[in-house]
């Protein structure tokens, strides 16, 4: 290390290694490597420690602290840690909405009475509440950093909104298959994937043609939410038929395993268009990428597949997406609470009827 010194150190039963270096007396980290390499870690700190010989670390403190020096080192978390899509956003919605009204103000003038007036206006303005709620998430996020850092002692309660946003929404296997048929066939086998392999939309544009192992029935998520790389069976059917259809017109070079027919690979919002020109054909209201996943999900627990198996096909680590995408349907769940109970009671009355009867004596009255 060509820059002084900092500090490594392992946590988890894994062994992942951590960095972290001082500058003028406080400490800045500790931050993954996301590796259990150690030589990866040290050029991890390296490249921490290089920013501090450049002055990249030094930032004002006090009365001088800007909200605006904050979110660029937001930014640059966001840009050095995060995925690129995830990023992207942070940087667009810092700069659109928080940068006029924060970026300027000392740190110590941010309270929340400031921030119920930002709100306030926002959705008097006309923006959703949960919108709102991501904007500030974001200058929270920068000021609880900065906390940890101990650039700032304090952060101010933020005014969020209770949100109740998870998606209800589920496609059955015939209304997916009539969507399928009319989707064009560059989305077909991306659309498959989804439905029956239950994968993030995400994991599904960074999938690579070595990814996928037709001949043994699975594929694998390398690049994963969790960071936890998975295995996720290639079930028989349109999912199978449509991958060996995208591996078939895989071109020299091409590095995505969706594409599209000129070699342009599917990104984040470039198949939208097409997307729901099928849905609305099909005659389907609502239906984008990740109701794919809820929908596998669920179709794994009516199979009866088990929880912690399911858990481990869709990449969840916790009972959380089970909550979220195990949610059913007010009708499914009615039939089902409804066929239980009239099973416990014929179960119950067959039994009574199992049960001899005792001949019951005459009681004669005495005179």
């Amino acid at each position: 290390m060509g820059y002084g010194s900092g500090t490594l150190f392992q946590r988890g039963k894994k062994g992942t290694w951590y960095y972290q270096a001082w500058v003028e007396g406080r400490q800045v980290g500790p931050f993954s490597a996301k590796t259990t390499d150690r030589q990866k870690a040290i050029r991890e700190l390296d490249k921490l420690l290089g920013r501090r010989a450049r002055g990249e670390l030094t930032r004002k403190r006090g009365d001088d602290l800007k909200a605006g020096d904050l979110l660029d080192d937001y930014i640059e978390h966001a840009k050095r840690d995060l995925e690129p899509n995830t990023a992207y956003v942070y940087e667009k919605t810092i700069e659109a909405h928080l940068r006029k009204p924060f970026g300027s103000l000392r740190v110590s003038a941010i309270d929340t009475n400031l921030l119920k007036k930002y709100r306030v206006q926002r959705e008097k303005d006309g923006w959703d509440p949960v919108t709102v709620n991501r904007e500030l998430s974001y200058l929270r996020g920068a000021m609880r950093r900065a906390m940890k850092e101990g650039t700032i002692q304090s952060v101010p309660y933020f005014p969020m909104v209770k949100e109740n946003n998870a998606r209800k929404v589920f496609q059955d296997e015939p209304d997916f298959l009539r969507f399928l048929d009319l989707l064009c066939d560059d989305l077909k086998s991306f659309a498959a994937t989804g439905y029956y392999g239950g994968l993030r939309r995400g994991e599904l544009l960074r999938l690579e043609p070595r990814d996928i192992h037709i001949a043994d029935s699975w594929l694998e998520v390398r690049k994963a939410k969790n960071k936890e790389p998975r295995a996720v069976p290639i079930f028989e059917g349109p999912m199978r038929e449509w991958l060996e259809a995208a591996l078939s017109r895989v071109k020299a070079g091409q590095k995505k395993l969706f594409c599209w027919s000129d070699g342009r690979p599917l990104t984040e919002r470039n198949f939208y268009d097409e997307w729901h020109a099928a849905r609305e054909a099909a005659g389907i209201e609502d239906f984008i990428p990740h109701d794919c996943r809820r929908s596998a999900n669920r179709n794994l627990r009516d199979k009866k597949v088990p929880k912690e198996l399911r858990k481990g096909v869709m990449g969840g680590k916790s009972d959380k997406m089970e909550e979220r995408y195990g949610i059913s349907e007010p009708a499914t769940f009615a039939a089902q609470v409804k066929a239980i109970v009239e099973t416990t009671a014929k179960t119950t009355a067959t039994a009574a009827k199992a049960i001899p009867k005792k001949p019951v004596k005459s009681l004669k009255r005495k005179a």
